[in-house]
């Protein structure tokens, strides 16, 4: 009896030692329930997350390109402006189109002449006059006919700008009869390039004894 009253007397000193000291229960609370695993886990996930590169379809090569690191903080303006990156680069610079380009211009007083009515087998002859309204000289390169008939005369040397030329045309009458419309295409370095001018008129039938 003596031993086990002497073994229930240390049992209730040790009972009130660990009462009195905060820091043995500490150690015994911390050994019966350890402290929570720390975040190191979830940062870790935050890290990966953030060295992850984004990937771009880039539509020239085909290829995924990368763009830049993503990571929670990037906004979607940020991904939007990286996407749009190629299509800016597609884009080429508008050429500026020269201003007041030199140019020379024919105006011709006159575009159909009509002589009247004639006699078959006479002549007639005809001068279409006309101006440089441009601000370059103007050049006569050629003068076609529509018919052997016409015979064109043009000048060789630049008209310059507000300056008047003539394209002459002498016509024969012989062998036609009846309305007459012969055509003269006057080439020169303009834009367009041809310009029509016309004879107008009648053949009359040649009378004897008149």
């Amino acid at each position: 009896m003596r031993i086990i009253g002497g073994l229930y007397i240390f049992f209730l000193f040790l009972l009130f030692s660990c009462n009195d000291n905060p820091t043995a229960q500490n150690s015994v609370s911390n050994e019966v329930n350890p402290p929570p695993a720390s975040n190191s886990l979830s940062n870790n996930s935050d890290a990966k997350e953030q060295t992850e590169d984004l990937k771009v379809l880039n539509p020239e090569s085909g290829q995924e390109d990368t763009v830049l690191e993503a990571s929670p903080k990037a906004s979607t303006k940020e991904v939007s402006d990286v996407k749009k990156q190629p299509e800016a680069a597609k884009q080429q610079p508008k050429k500026i189109k020269p201003k007041n380009r030199k140019k020379p211009e024919i105006e011709f007083k006159e575009a159909v002449f009509d002589f009247g009515v004639i006699n078959q087998g006479d002549k007639i002859e005809h001068d279409f006059v006309f101006k440089n309204t441009g601000n370059a000289d103007l050049e006569i390169l050629n003068v076609d006919v529509s018919c052997g008939c016409t015979v064109p005369t043009f000048p060789f040397m630049p008209v310059a700008p507000g300056e008047e030329g003539k394209i002459g045309v002498i016509y024969n009458s012989t062998g036609k009869l009846g309305n007459q419309k012969p055509m003269i295409t006057v080439v020169a370095n303009t834009r367009p390039a041809r310009h029509k001018i016309y004879l107008k008129g009648v053949v009359d039938a040649e009378r004897s004894g008149e």
